[in-house]
């Protein structure tokens, strides 16, 4: 009998040590980056599942009562330690308060049903309810990981799944529990338990592994593609994502518009305060960009002191007046690093999208009417070809136009 016990507690530490290789692999993993918070929750998660399991299998500590309450103590923090992780990337914030008063009352029910009651089923009831209970709970933060990406929605799912098998797996296995401690160990539900637990705690693992590469991907590719200085797309960025919505509004008649800016007089900048303060202005007015135009819109830097806008469904007339925003928010702005005398400018070229045309083709048309308001005293907008019914006092209705507002 004892050779068959051991046996058995041999077979069932084996889920806890494949689980603590996910454990350590997360942990590492979270090492690189410290950033990402939610990969430490899931290895202490991970962590303390192993602990309470491998607590439960070759009972440690002897006494049943203690054993009891520190392995259930231990799963109930695993399970808290994975959805506070799972919240965190969900982007939102569990309610504690909620996950104590459910943690204090799974806790005194075990300690109730052995020390005033010792009823080994009703235990593994509270045990196993609770825990599906905490689970299916966690659901209402976790809409975020639904409607993330693909890595995401696999790991929203998972956790579904897991949440929802706690009440199932206790039911079919009723008949198979036995109130005797010497007994429960040999029993169906106790074998079913590490399995199922096991497999679900594999899945866990590969999917957040998974999550994980899929983000260092992400951040590489968001690297390759943001301009390090302002957080705006890079050339290469803007060209890949203004390319698509180019392709995108094709055939469906939808406007599209596109604001070149460059920063007058930026060599007198750099010359006269320095770098730091040629930096400061760019950052600067890449915020304004952000914050004046809509989060559709595309903002990229795509030379020294050149930007682009590119405004979806939006007509040249739109562009116009978002680029004197633009203009007037920059004429306005001061900065540290420069004089409080000193103002910023830029001139904007406007261009709406032809049939066809291409994105740089599109460009080019911007940038002829920004070259063209540089030519005209900077400080200004140009509108590139418009169009004869839109006219100012003094104006051609051929090439560029000049717009003060």
């Amino acid at each position: 009998m004892l050779q068959f016990l051991a046996t058995r507690q041999i077979f069932a530490l084996i889920g806890p040590a494949v689980l603590l290789v996910f454990a350590v692999t997360l942990l590492l993993t979270w090492n690189v980056d410290r950033t990402r918070r939610h990969i430490l929750y899931f290895s202490s998660a991970f962590f303390a599942y192993c602990l309470a399991a491998t607590v439960q299998i070759i009972f440690v500590p002897q006494d049943v009562g203690l054993n009891t309450l520190l392995s259930a103590l231990l799963y109930l923090a695993s399970a808290l330690l994975l959805i506070e992780g799972l919240a965190i990337r969900a982007g939102s914030r569990i309610q504690r308060a909620c996950y104590i008063a459910v943690v204090l009352i799974v806790m005194s029910a075990i300690y109730y049903y052995y020390y005033l009651d010792n009823d080994l089923v009703a235990r593994i009831y509270v045990m196993n309810v609770g825990a599906g209970i905490i689970f299916l709970a966690a659901l209402a933060w976790l809409d975020g990981l639904r409607k993330g990406a693909l890595a995401d929605q696999v790991l929203y799912w998972v956790f579904v799944l897991f949440a929802l098998h706690f009440f199932p797996r206790t039911l079919l296995t009723i008949n198979s529990i036995t109130p005797s401690l010497d007994n429960f160990a040999r029993s169906s539900f106790w074998l079913a338990l590490q399995i199922v637990m096991s497999m679900f705690g594999v899945i866990f693992g590969i999917t957040l592994l998974a999550t994980s590469a899929a983000d260092t991907i992400a951040d590489l590719r968001h690297e390759k593609d943001t301009d390090s200085l302002t957080s705006l797309f890079n050339r290469r960025g803007f060209e890949e994502r203004a390319s698509r919505l180019i392709a995108e509004g094709e055939g469906q008649r939808t406007f599209i518009s596109l604001i070149a800016c460059d920063i007058d007089n930026f060599k007198s900048i750099n010359d006269g305060y320095g770098h730091q303060g040629g930096d400061m202005v760019l950052r600067s007015f890449a915020r304004i960009l952000r914050e004046t135009v809509r989060d559709s819109d595309l903002v990229a830097r795509i030379g020294g002191e050149e930007f682009v806008v590119m405004l979806p469904e939006t007509d040249v007339a739109g562009a116009r007046e978002c680029a004197e925003r633009l203009r007037m928010n920059l004429e306005k702005a001061r900065f540290s690093a420069l004089p409080a005398a000193r103002l910023v400018t830029a001139s904007f070229g406007i261009a709406e999208q032809h049939e066809g045309e291409t994105i740089w083709e599109l460009v080019a048309r911007a940038d002829r009417a920004l070259y063209a308001a540089k030519r005209g005293g900077r400080n200004r907008c140009v509108v590139d070809e418009a169009p004869e019914t839109d006219q100012f006092p003094g104006t051609s209705s051929s090439g560029p136009r000049t717009l003060r507002l």
